[in-house]
């Protein structure tokens, strides 16, 4: 079942490489200098730990604000959310379990030359302090979009590495 969650993903990825805007790391001959591109990417690393004091505080209404309308999220053995709204019910969900307890930690981010789009890939956990049987592990990926000035999680993809 994770192959089916992840090989949509995998095909995503793949076709980014063929082409598509050169990430920050790569000589910034775009016209844009490096400073503001290094910025972008801290605006995102920036993102995300607003998204986990969001979910870790219980607000969902700061979490879900840093989702494009259109977001689409696809956790491990589940059909993919299409949608702010699908995605709110969703965090809600997760954040009314009581002693449920989600981490994460970028390990990279990048930023397109456009400076239009970039991604955070990262590791991720959950567990569940009164089932501890539920835990699950794993890495993420988080395609973001600028959206009137601000970066917005377009496309969120949550792969279990757990056996």
């Amino acid at each position: 079942m994770r192959a089916i969650v992840i090989l949509p993903f995998l095909i995503l990825a793949s076709g980014c490489d063929q082409g598509g805007p050169a990430p920050a790391t790569v000589d910034a001959g775009s016209g844009r200098d490096t400073p503001s591109i290094l910025a972008d990417m801290e605006a995102l690393r920036a993102a995300g730990q607003r998204a986990l004091v969001a979910f870790r505080e219980g607000d969902a209404e700061t979490l879900d604000a840093l989702y494009a309308d259109n977001a689409i999220l696809v956790n491990p053995a589940a059909e993919p959310l299409d949608g702010r709204a699908a995605i709110d019910s969703l965090h809600r969900h997760e954040m009314s379990r009581p002693g449920y307890v989600v981490d994460w930690e970028s390990i990279r981010v990048e930023v397109a030359e456009s400076g239009d789009l970039g991604y955070d890939f990262g590791r991720w956990s959950a567990r569940s302090e009164s089932d501890p049987e539920s835990s699950d592990q794993g890495y993420y990926v988080n395609v973001y979009r600028r959206v009137d000035g601000v970066w917005r999680t377009v496309v969120e993809v949550n792969g279990s590495s757990t056996p």
